[in-house]
């Protein structure tokens, strides 16, 4: 997803910033537990020239930093659009969670979509393409 899609969907939303919490959100891999999807908060921003890519990072487990819950605080710290190209990647570190003292393959990949749920007032930022979610656990 390029920032200034991002943008103008923040922009159109009803209500509020304030009114939307605001989650990472990516399909459980785990098979037989009772989890579908992971949802995780934002905890901080960064802006990279190179490659042009505004990455959000998960809060972790052991993270001493505070949450960006709702999209007005992640909107907050987003690097100003004067600063940022519109053609900017909107990125996650992932995996989004992590749990243990496992050895992890951190990377970035472009949050595919967006999908706010009108009822439950949640913004989730898709790591994966929504037809790996079912229907069901996106926010209604």
């Amino acid at each position: 997803m390029r920032i200034g899609d991002f943008l103008a969907q923040v922009a159109a939303l009803p209500g509020e910033q304030s009114d939307y919490a605001v989650y990472l959100a990516a399909p459980d891999s785990v098979d037989g537990d009772s989890i579908d999807v992971q949802l995780v908060p934002v905890v901080r921003v960064d802006w990279e020239s190179d490659p042009k890519a505004v990455r959000l990072y998960p809060e972790l487990p052991d993270s001493e930093e505070t949450s960006l819950e709702t999209l007005e605080d992640l909107m907050g710290v987003m690097p100003l659009e004067s600063d940022v190209p519109q053609d900017a990647r909107l990125q996650v570190e992932e995996p989004i969670v992590r749990t243990g003292t496992g050895y992890y393959h951190v990377g970035f990949v472009d949050v595919t979509e967006t999908i706010v749920g009108p009822t439950s007032k949640e913004m989730w930022l898709l790591t994966k393409p929504r037809s790996e979610f079912a229907a069901d656990d996106l926010p209604a």
